[in-house]
């Protein structure tokens, strides 16, 4: 069976994959967050990053700009991937697309993750956010962003031409954001973990909380030390573990 896809680009496991990880990207990001992943996990996970157009080889590719259609197509090109267990890991952005994918994959009839990770976003039947933030112009737009998530380092916002670079990707991705429209629907079949910075100001412990409403199976919540971009070792750590017991 050919796995390949420019969605979906992986290296190879060290051993015979066992379930493979599908990962999705905040606003913004790419396959190459994920790369250095498979380090830290048993050595027979799979790592499958989501890599959008936009961005890395598919930088000329026409971004996205809306949820649902996005959210369909990454379904088609997961589809032929469940030939082997999995699970899921989204983070910003990427929680909610992970979250609409599993739930577009339950209602196809598509094998339940074993698990489902999500992390750095609010529960999706929170109230949307007064303000939109991808029509404002380019200054505002990026002080706004960087506000809220905190997550443009500051050589790049010093730097004219790498702004220039990123913002069309950036503007896409937070309107992909921002065109979410939540609906009722059965609560997941798959145990859930939803994960957060103690100090992100995007996400508080209530609206995290509020997540155990999406599935029927285990649910568990976790802050860790740090902002919206909290480091990710004890993140991984925790992943590796659920996955490592997954295979016991």
């Amino acid at each position: 069976m050919d796995t390949r896809s420019r969605w979906l680009p992986f290296r190879p496991t060290d051993a015979p994959p066992r379930l493979r990880l599908f990962c999705f990207p905040h606003a913004g990001g790419g396959a190459v967050d994920y790369h250095t992943w498979r380090k830290s996990l048993p050595e027979d996970v799979e790592v499958r990053p989501v890599l959008l157009p936009g961005r890395e080889t598919r930088f000329s590719e026409r971004r996205f700009t809306e949820l649902d259609p996005l959210v369909d197509t990454i379904v088609k090109e997961i589809q032929p991937l469940l030939n082997l267990p999995y699970a899921i890991f989204g983070h910003s952005m990427g929680t909610l697309l992970a979250f609409e994918c599993a739930r577009r994959l339950q209602s196809a009839g598509a094998p339940a993750p074993l698990w489902l990770f999500l992390s750095g976003r609010r529960a999706p039947d929170s109230p949307a956010d007064a303000h939109p933030l991808h029509g404002l112009p380019d200054k505002e737009f990026v002080e706004q962003l960087n506000r809220i998530y905190k997550g443009i380092p500051e050589e790049f916002l010093e730097n004219e031409d790498v702004m220039a670079f990123i913002l069309p990707t950036l503007r896409a991705d937070i309107a992909v954001v921002e065109s979410y429209l939540y609906r009722e629907q059965e609560p997941l079949d798959c145990p859930l973990t939803v994960f957060a910075g103690q100090d992100d100001a995007s996400v508080n412990w209530q609206q995290l909380l509020a997540w155990k409403r999406q599935t029927r199976r285990q649910f568990t919540a976790q802050f860790f030390p740090g902002g919206h971009f909290y480091p990710r070792q004890p993140l991984l750590q925790s992943i590796a573990t659920t996955l490592q017991k997954l295979g016991a």
